[in-house]
């Protein structure tokens, strides 16, 4: 993103499709606004992200809305408003989750970035990071910790222990260009033994071979967009769970083992312990 610079949608968009986890037909609306921000309608009411409660702990991302109600699963369409510079629009969701596309942001991500244009703020939108911030999972040794640094960039990290053998690493720049090519493609996964658990509770009824990439417990993955597919797309999850802060973040951000819960744990911290800064 340019220096005191955003996007902001230009016409109303439209996609519909089930979602990953209930498995419901929903219709995602985004609409032009004149308000700046990222806008949620529900109900006849409308609520700015930055100020809605959040919660990460069920296999993905849901807002929480005063009267109780939630929507599910909304970090890919966080991802890729943030990931396009999108701080000027508003959205609703008839239904209880984000459609989940292909398992990615991309094909929203792709609509989207023909259909923003860019105006100048007078003051910038970035939240620095001013010292370095981190939040842990004891059990799982896993953490997400933000440093100061110029523009935006991550390093993610999965590992999932000697018997899959599977570790990936990936380093992301931020700009518009790296995120649709390098990361907005990069779709959802489980854990083959994982799948019966996740339908157990409730969750990944509208997972398919079309949307989500199976990790076996032993052999090669098939199909893959990317050889490290798994930490991009932790990569994208990070970028949506991020951008609940309402604003771009200037700053290195490293996870490994990561996942919902502490990215949104780290942008809860973000929000309380940071100052906005005039320059971004």
């Amino acid at each position: 993103m340019t220096r005191g610079k955003i996007k902001r949608l230009k016409s109303p968009m439209v996609l519909q499709g089930k979602g990953l986890h209930t498995g419901v037909e929903s219709t995602l609306r985004l609409y032009p606004v004149d308000e700046l921000g990222i806008w949620v309608e529900k109900e006849g009411k409308r609520y700015n992200l930055q100020d809605l409660e959040v919660d990460g702990s069920a296999r993905g991302t849901a807002l929480l809305f005063p009267d109780g109600k939630s929507l599910k699963t909304v970090e890919h369409l966080l991802a890729a408003l943030s990931g396009l510079g999108v701080w000027q629009v508003a959205f609703s969701v008839e239904g209880p989750e984000v459609p989940a596309m292909d398992g990615s942001c991309f094909p929203l991500a792709k609509e989207l970035s023909g259909n923003v244009e860019e105006i100048s703020l007078e003051k910038d939108l970035c939240v620095d990071v001013a010292f370095p911030i981190w939040v842990h999972d004891e059990n799982r040794k896993a953490f997400v910790a933000a440093f100061p640094g110029e523009g935006f960039q991550t390093s993610v990290v999965v590992n999932y222990g000697t018997e899959r053998g599977i570790t990936q690493a990936f380093e992301y720049v931020h700009s518009e260009g790296a995120f649709l090519e390098e990361v907005a493609k990069a779709r959802t996964f489980v854990l083959e033994e994982e799948i019966e658990f996740v339908i157990s509770r409730g969750l990944g009824l509208g997972g398919s071979k079309d949307n989500t990439v199976v990790v076996p417990l032993r052999g090669p993955m098939e199909g893959l967009r990317y050889p490290d597919e798994l930490a991009r797309h932790k990569t994208l999850d990070l970028i949506g769970d991020l951008s609940l802060l309402g604003s771009p973040v200037r700053g290195i951000v490293v996870s490994y083992k990561g996942g919902h819960a502490l990215n949104v744990e780290l942008a809860r911290r973000l929000k309380r312990l940071l100052v906005r800064d005039n320059v971004c």
